[in-house]
């Protein structure tokens, strides 16, 4: 009896150490699944806060009053207020939102997200008022509004004025073992549904 129960102890001990080698070898795979796998889901919810961004920002300025005039009326805004309004819908609802605690979104937030942001006011051709196309880019290397659309063709009938929101955030997938960068971008086309005055 006594040499069965040490052979059956004996061959106990030698079954744990398989597991502990099991163990040491299943680990590393795990962890970096676990780790991929909190990176991605990281990486989706930006792209879905990016695409929600870029539509918020794209229907505000589609029904925003805007006013060609040098002093617009009350409730109307000028081209470039309009595409500060814009952008500032599009950074909020990115979820960019005020980095350095200045009180304001700007240029800064954007950049240390490795963010870019371009908002465009596009005039169609069958257009009479006195608005012209029009962009700001808002980025880690901001310049001055230009008069270039964000979207070089952006599939909406050439006659009809339009609001143009792209919405980037530079990302990194981490995985412990290998990273890799990746650029989310979500745009946004909306016909603009207001008289311009």
């Amino acid at each position: 009896m006594r040499s069965s129960m040490r052979a059956l102890l004996g061959e106990r001990r030698r079954d744990d150490g398989a597991a502990a080698v099991e163990f040491a070898l299943l680990l590393p795979i795990f962890v970096l699944l676990i780790f991929g796998g909190i990176s991605a889901a990281t990486i989706y919810w930006h792209s879905i806060s990016q695409a929600q961004g870029a539509r918020d920002a794209a229907r505000y300025g589609a029904t925003l009053p805007l006013s060609s005039a040098a002093t617009p009326a009350p409730g109307e805004v000028t081209i470039d207020d309009w595409l500060n309004k814009v952008s500032q819908v599009a950074l909020r609802e990115a979820g960019i939102g005020d980095r350095d605690g200045d009180g304001t979104i700007d240029a800064a937030d954007v950049a240390a997200v490795d963010g870019y942001i371009c908002t465009a006011f596009v005039k169609g051709t069958a257009s009479t008022h006195l608005v012209t196309t029009k962009s700001l880019t808002i980025s880690a290397a901001t310049g001055p509004a230009t008069t270039d659309p964000c979207i070089a063709s952006d599939g909406a009938p050439a006659s009809v004025d339009r609001v143009q929101v792209i919405v980037k955030r530079d990302e990194e997938f981490q995985a412990i073992l290998f990273a890799k960068r990746l650029t989310p971008q979500a745009t946004s086309v909306q016909p603009y549904q207001r008289g311009i005055k």
